[in-house]
């Protein structure tokens, strides 16, 4: 009961001195009230947003090697692969592959023909290999017209055709189990 008759002792005596509200602390605005947390006098600078770190270029891959043969097929118990390599290093006169190896199993006096996109004013080798029943394999390239342009007819089983067209398209080698048979693969190396 003490201290409800002091505040409102406290209160009397202001209002009796002429004051309506508690004395101002030293550095506080007019109007406030002790123990509230003052209004800011003008607004807020607005938050500016985190900037996010400056993107990082991904690195640039370089340039594709060109397509070149490699010193050993990717199966080492590939025949045919194994033997393209052998010959290419023998006869391929640094020339790049222009095809992947198109592969057949041939019976004796049976043939296969493959198609091949040729550029004018190009060369281009073609070699065939044959697994070891291949006693005698023989090729043949005819131009888009159907003439034949290249021939080899050697007895073994690794023909080596050259073709530098004249005219650009499609070109048809085809493949002639002469004698023996089995599996055998072909595949174009061009400049």
């Amino acid at each position: 009961m003490r201290k409800s008759m002091l505040v409102a002792a406290t209160f009397v005596v202001m209002v009796g001195c002429g004051q309506s509200q508690p004395q101002a602390i030293p550095g506080m605005q007019p109007g406030a009230v002790p123990g509230q947390v003052p209004a800011a006098p003008y607004p807020a600078p607005p938050v500016a947003a985190p900037v996010a770190p400056p993107a990082v270029p991904a690195p640039v891959a370089p340039p594709a090697a060109p397509l070149t043969p490699t010193v050993a097929p990717a199966n080492p118990g590939d025949y045919v692969g194994t033997r393209m390599q052998q010959i290419y290093a023998q006869y391929g006169q640094g020339r790049t592959p222009v095809s992947p190896i198109q592969r057949g199993n041939l019976a004796t006096s049976a043939t296969q023909d493959f198609s091949v996109v040729l550029q004018a004013g190009h060369c281009y080798t073609v070699i065939g290999v044959g697994v070891p029943t291949v006693t005698d394999l023989d090729m043949f390239i005819f131009d888009p017209a159907g003439t034949q342009t290249a021939q080899d007819q050697a007895t073994d089983n690794f023909p080596i055709v050259t073709a530098c067209p004249s005219i650009a398209g499609t070109y048809r080698v085809q493949v002639k189990m002469y004698a023996g048979s089995g599996e055998f693969g072909v595949q174009v190396f061009g400049t």
